[in-house]
C-alpha cells in the first residue's frame, strides 16, 4: 500500500510469525547486535537515497547489501 502525498508512507503487511516476519526479525536483530553490519547497511541506504527518489529503485540499489546481511544473519 502506498500513499501519495507530501508526506510519503509505505506499509507492508505480513503474516504474524510467518516466514517473512521471522526473516525481518532476524535481520533487525543482526543489525542491532553487529555494529559493523548496521554501519554497512546505513551507508548503503544513504547512497541509495541520494541516488534516487523512487521507492522501487531505492530498494533495488540496496538489494545486494540486504542479501549479504541476511546471509550473515542466517536467513
Amino acid at each position: 500500500m502506498r500513499r501519495r502525498s507530501a508526506v510519503p508512507a509505505n506499509a507492508t503487511v505480513v503474516e504474524r510469525r510467518g516466514r517473512i516476519w521471522t526473516a525481518n526479525i532476524r535481520f533487525r536483530d543482526h543489525l542491532r547486535t553487529k555494529p559493523d553490519a548496521a554501519a554497512r547497511y546505513a551507508l548503503a541506504k544513504q547512497q541509495a537515497a541520494e541516488a534516487t527518489g523512487m521507492l522501487t529503485a531505492y530498494s533495488e540499489l540496496k538489494a545486494a547489501i540486504v542479501a549479504e546481511l541476511m546471509d550473515e544473519a542466517g536467513q
